[in-house]
């Protein structure tokens, strides 16, 4: 009897020892499932932000020029996600938009305005530095040098701060005026065309952004234009704005 006691005793033994590791592979499995089911919950990600607008600047979307008889397109890129620039010329943020000049009449042409030596009276360190950097752009390119314009220069600097003051981001005033028709209140015979940007804190920037729009650098390059006065305005969505008024 104690010897066949023995024997149970074993066995018993041997089957709990198996029932105890398979309890134990099983655990094993359970958490590996459970650590495939934490994998599977999703942390909510926050909300997107809106971010500012870069520092680069906001160019126009169209160029518009003097020489043809339509108002320009509204500039969409002021709702990019770059800060914009646009050109107008009268023959223009990275996009421009298109005015064109009257058509030619046979009424007498007025006299040109007097070639005046730059800086213009009353221009800010920003404007000259703009019209500095202008001119090397158009040596380089084998054009002659603009002459500041005091005219050139108020238009330019009211259609900035008006854009500042408003908010917005065009060719055409919130009153429905085109560059041609802020020009000619000054008395400046002859529009050329208008750059527009915003966004760019230096002379530098604003002329880099300019340079490498097609619609902005064909204004700056235009040899047939001799006249500018350049306006910066202070404030609204992207703290500055910037316009070039080209005269003929």
């Amino acid at each position: 009897m104690p010897r066949t006691t023995t024997v149970i005793r074993s066995l018993l033994l041997a089957v709990s020892t198996v029932v105890l590791v398979a309890g134990c592979e099983g655990g094993g499995t359970v958490g590996a499932g459970g650590g495939a089911g934490g994998g599977g919950f999703v942390t909510q990600l926050p909300s997107p932000v809106e971010t500012a607008p870069s520092t680069e600047g906001l160019v126009g979307s169209n160029s518009a020029s003097a020489s043809a008889t339509s108002s320009s397109a509204p500039s969409s890129s002021a709702e990019s996600s770059a800060p914009t620039t646009t050109t107008t010329t009268a023959t223009t943020t990275s996009e421009t938009s298109t005015v064109a000049a009257p058509p030619p009449t046979t009424e007498k042409p007025a006299d040109p305005p007097a070639e005046q030596t730059p800086p213009p009276s009353g221009a800010s360190a920003q404007e000259t530095k703009v019209l500095e950097i202008t001119n090397q752009e158009r040596a380089t390119a084998g054009c002659a040098p603009l002459k500041a314009d005091d005219r050139l220069t108020t238009a330019a600097r009211g259609h900035s701060v008006d854009m500042a003051t408003q908010n917005y981001f065009d060719h055409v005033s919130k009153d429905g005026r085109t560059f041609v028709d802020r020009i000619k209140a000054t008395g400046f015979p002859s529009p050329g065309a208008e750059n527009i940007a915003a966004g760019q804190q230096t002379p530098e920037a604003v002329m880099k952004s300019w340079m490498e729009s097609a619609g902005h650098r064909a204004n700056i390059l235009n040899c047939d234009l001799k006249f500018l006065g350049v306006g910066v305005g202070k404030g609204g969505k992207f703290g500055i704005y910037w316009t070039q008024n080209f005269g003929r």
